[in-house]
């Protein structure tokens, strides 16, 4: 079936076995993190350094919700009331934030409670498939603009006054 179009199939997923391996890492090491014991936890942050560094080799693109348990400063998970401490703080200009602060080596992340103004590359229902041109779903905001234009343009022939066929006498 040369030039056809062909659904993709799960077996047809580029790097297949890097995501499965991502996978068993991540989970791996947060298994480990929530296990006590010094020996556990180094095994724990192996893993997290593993699953970082395949990630960058493979040039993937993670979850931002994966990214967000990562330590940045000794690649460990952090596990909310385990490996870190979570915080609630307000900014001065009233903006919301939590804290992540990881009890290993005392480094943060932090980022916005409220509901970013720009949507995550996760939360945008695209993908590759999308991208190619095979099916691109429209924006809620560019569907209610697309249905004002449609009722508009509807309105406009509508209202046109339209010449009559044949000449009235009076």
């Amino acid at each position: 079936m040369k030039g056809g179009s062909r659904k993709k199939s799960a077996e047809s997923l580029p790097n297949r076995e890097t995501y499965q391996r991502l996978n068993f890492l991540h989970q791996a090491s947060q298994v480990l993190a929530t296990t006590p014991g010094s020996a556990q936890h180094k095994l724990s942050t192996f893993y997290s350094k593993s699953f970082k560094r395949l990630a960058q080799k493979h040039v993937l693109r993670l979850s931002p919700q994966i990214k967000r348990t990562l330590c940045r400063g000794c690649d460990g998970i952090m596990v909310p009331g385990l490996t870190a401490d979570v915080q609630r703080l307000t900014q001065p200009n009233r903006q919301e934030l939590t804290r992540t602060v990881c009890e290993t080596c005392g480094s943060y992340r932090q980022y916005p409670i409220s509901v970013p103004s720009r949507p995550l590359f996760e939360d945008r229902a695209r993908t590759m498939s999308d991208i190619n041109g095979e099916h691109v779903p429209v924006p809620p905001s560019a569907a209610k603009t697309y249905a004002s234009s449609a009722t508009l343009a509807a309105e406009k022939t509508v209202a046109q006054p339209t010449a009559p066929s044949h000449p009235t006498t009076a």
